[in-house]
């Protein structure tokens, strides 16, 4: 084979191997922001399990129901922002995969081009299907772009959950308190409603 048909051949391959290496970029950002995910998600059913444990103690000890309700509703919000993380963290699985495809299909198209201007005979029919691995290749590049895009658009969703309960329950618990020593708050500080001015 002469030199210039090696040069065509190489040149030919680049433009997939680029692409290549873009998606292998985007792997490697969103592996590790699915590790991360894993790492909350296994938090949460740590904290879960904590708080099951203090919730069946405050039960058996026979605390008061507002305590046990505190406790319960703590678990719903566990449980709920467990469900979210692990649905982006589904959706994330799904993007990498499809980058994964993505590669791999590129990676076919550059052989495929490879072997097209190599073997003469085989020229026409490799070239459609080169042309073919690419567009797909492309596509799937997209799709997992899109994905990730849809997961990081739903990111804040378990921060502003945690951030209105505990607003929530610091209001409720603070009610109680007040309820309990009889007393209201004056300008930020405590006075007791027995006092006469």
């Amino acid at each position: 084979m002469p030199p210039q048909d090696w040069t065509k051949v190489i040149s030919a391959a680049v433009v997939p191997a680029a692409i290549i290496s873009a998606c292998a970029l985007l792997c490697l950002a969103l592996y590790n922001r699915l590790a991360s995910m894993v790492s909350r998600l296994r938090g949460f059913q740590r904290e879960r399990l904590a708080e099951y444990e203090e919730y069946a103690e405050h039960v058996r000890c026979g605390e008061r129901q507002s305590t046990l309700e505190h406790h319960q509703q703590l678990l719903n919000m566990l449980d709920v922002q467990t469900k979210r993380v692990y649905r982006r963290a589904r959706i994330m699985r799904r993007s990498i995969l499809c980058l994964l495809a993505a590669i791999a299909s590129l990676t076919l198209c550059s052989l495929t081009t490879g072997v097209s201007l190599l073997v003469p005979g085989l020229n026409g029919g490799a070239r459609v299907l080169a042309v073919g691995l690419f567009l797909g290749g492309m596509g799937l590049m997209f799709i997992g772009v899109v994905l990730a895009g849809v997961e990081l658009w739903g990111s804040l969703e378990p921060v502003q959950l945690e951030s209105q309960f505990v607003g929530r329950l610091t209001r409720e618990l603070e009610s109680e308190l007040l309820k309990d020593e009889g007393a209201v708050p004056v300008n930020g500080h405590r006075r007791d409603t027995s006092e006469r001015d």
